[in-house]
């Protein structure tokens, strides 16, 4: 418990310490996001597991105090980690040959975010963030003990154990080769010309001393093995897209809410979320089809009035004729997995379908059985079944039972 409560500590503090207000929004989706900590991860991950972006800490690494003994590198650990995910890197992954090298990138570029977003700068990074404390103390000691193990003083096994003992030097612009490498550069250019530029330092051959001492330490930045996930099916890497989409349009809302604007953003996620917020206009005209498809559906049991056609008895008047009994049966999903915005997205958009077909629309709540059924007139109808009545369901997921009384009703 004392554990998830340091979690859930460093969590919340985020969103009420105003240090971190250009890191505000990543604090906001953190919240959105599964957290977990696991003695099998040796730093910390993030990414796409099973079906779920998650955040797994490594619980050792959470405790020492040599990488985490601060509150700012615990926030560091999860805001990196965070920035990972919105930055989509475990999809964006599959566009680049050498995955590796692109996971040393992404780590580039969320680390100079982090390094420029708060006035603590380095001291935000877990272990030896400090570039001057890191060349004059611990990149000496890094470096005796791998001639130590060079010069056969010390075995394999006893050189990845002391190596251990020490603290982590996460990967950092200060120590890349290039000169064009800096923090300014990686904000300023992105992660495309940060991997082209790594792609001619050859950082798997001769010169990857600096990242395998990183990259053994800090672990994967997507935290999910490539094959694996290339090996997923399509329709689950859509899933994760969609589920991102959502879980970010949530924390541009509560952003929005605590009296933040995204003009305040980064360009990048500006026009991420502005195309969530506002999305194109559907190509496809399904007000034309619904009206299209209503008239000609339906059992002619009305009576209603044209001037269309010719009355026979009197000039100019109306003429009666059969029209359709036009019933629609909108299914809702109640199951757990709709939370209330969700049910009042999916509301709003029914009534919307029932003023364009003048149509009477009858709502059925499923989830893994049928609950209520009850006509939908207004919004103020809708709002009240939403905030005061509710819905019924919240179990588990089923269709079945909404067809069974669909056929059961032809009138639909």
């Amino acid at each position: 418990n004392e554990l998830y409560n340091s979690l859930t500590e460093v969590t919340e503090k985020l969103l009420y310490t105003g240090d971190f207000n250009k890191l505000l929004f990543f604090s906001y989706y953190l919240l959105t996001v599964q957290r977990e900590f696991d003695n099998k991860i040796p730093t910390a991950c993030a990414g796409l597991m099973g079906n779920l972006y998650k955040i797994k800490v490594g619980t050792n690494f959470w405790l020492n105090k040599a990488n985490c003994g601060t509150y700012l590198q615990r926030a560091g650990l999860l805001l990196h980690e965070t920035m990972h995910i919105i930055h989509q890197d475990v999809l964006n992954y599959e566009f680049y040959d050498n995955h590796q090298l692109f996971n040393i990138a992404a780590d580039y570029f969320t680390n100079s975010l982090l390094i420029n977003s708060t006035p603590y700068g380095e001291t935000i990074l877990p272990g030896i963030g400090n570039t001057a404390d890191w060349k004059n103390n611990w990149k000496p000691k890094q470096e005796a003990l791998a001639a130590q193990r060079d010069n056969g003083t010390i075995t394999e096994e006893e050189f990845k154990l002391k190596f251990k003992e020490l603290p982590i030097r996460p990967i950092h612009p200060d120590d890349c080769e290039s000169e064009e490498i800096t923090v300014a550069n990686c904000i300023k250019n992105g992660v495309d010309w940060i991997y082209s530029k790594l792609e001619k330092l050859d950082l798997n051959g001769q010169n990857s001393q600096q990242s395998y001492y990183s990259n053994n330490n800090l672990g994967d930045a997507t935290g999910h093995d490539w094959k694996e996930f290339n090996d997923l099916h399509s329709s689950t890497k859509q899933f994760a897209r969609d589920q991102l989409d959502h879980q970010l349009k949530q924390a541009a809302q509560q952003f929005e809410a605590g009296g933040s604007t995204v003009g305040s953003l980064p360009g990048y996620l500006q026009d991420i979320l502005e195309k969530l917020m506002n999305p194109p206009k559907p190509v496809y005209n399904w007000k034309k089809a619904i009206k299209s498809w209503t008239s000609t559906k339906g059992t002619y049991t009305k009576i209603t009035s044209t001037r269309m056609k010719v009355n026979l008895l009197i000039e100019d008047g109306r003429r009666l004729k059969f029209a359709p009994n036009k019933y629609l049966l909108l299914m809702v999903d109640t199951s757990g997995s709709m939370s209330k915005e969700d049910l009042k997205e999916v509301m709003t958009e029914a009534y919307n379908i029932k003023k364009v077909s003048n149509c009477r629309v009858d709502v059925a709540e499923v989830d893994y059985t049928m609950h209520n059924v009850w006509e939908m007139k207004s919004l103020e109808q809708i709002n009240k079944r939403l905030t005061t009545e509710g819905i019924a369901g919240r179990g588990g997921t089923s269709v079945d039972p909404g067809i069974k009384y669909l056929n059961e009703n032809p009138k639909y």
